[in-house]
């Protein structure tokens, strides 16, 4: 007996999408492929399986380690548990916030007029707290993790998404 088991999207959601945005392709995957080439797809897989940097046992996103002006992970760790009073949480959500409204700013114009984008930005950041989770309990399995999705988390734009570890 067949039993369908949904993707990252409910089924409904998909098909509607998939006939809004590409009816000539036969899967979400041709359309990708077909968009973004070899390049795009490997730069897509490496955005939702990102590399992670532990320091003194803190877990941050390390591309948003190194794009902060501190090079040395060392000095970051410092300047972080000094401003965070030693709160390992609170440097990690602060650290991971990242807003997901803001990667799609260039594309604004031309998106603002569908009604259902932050339906489509919430989509995404489930989307990206979904591979991430799953990332982080392959590199870290004794560890858990916490996920928020939101409005403005610390001080970002828009909907936005971080996490951070329990404490244990």
């Amino acid at each position: 007996m067949a039993s369908l088991h949904e993707g990252i999207l409910p089924l409904e959601r998909e098909n509607a999408l998939h006939e809004k945005i590409c009816p000539w392709a036969a899967t979400f995957p041709q359309y990708a492929c077909a968009h973004n080439g070899i390049d795009g797809m490997l730069a897509a897989a490496s955005f939702f399986a990102p590399a992670f940097l532990e320091i003194d046992g803190c877990v941050f996103v390390q591309m948003f380690i190194w794009n902060n002006p501190f090079a040395d992970a060392d000095a970051f760790a410092q300047q972080l548990a000094s401003q965070f009073h030693g709160d390992r949480r609170a440097m990690e959500r602060w650290v991971n916030a990242w807003s997901v409204a803001e990667l799609f700013a260039d594309g604004a114009a031309r998106l603002d007029d569908l009604p259902d984008l932050p339906e489509k930005i919430l989509d995404f950041a489930r989307c990206i707290a979904h591979f991430w989770e799953q990332r982080l309990r392959a590199q870290f399995p004794a560890r858990t993790f916490i996920f928020e999705i939101g409005e403005e988390i610390e001080g970002e734009s828009g909907i936005s998404i971080t996490f951070y570890q329990k404490e244990q």
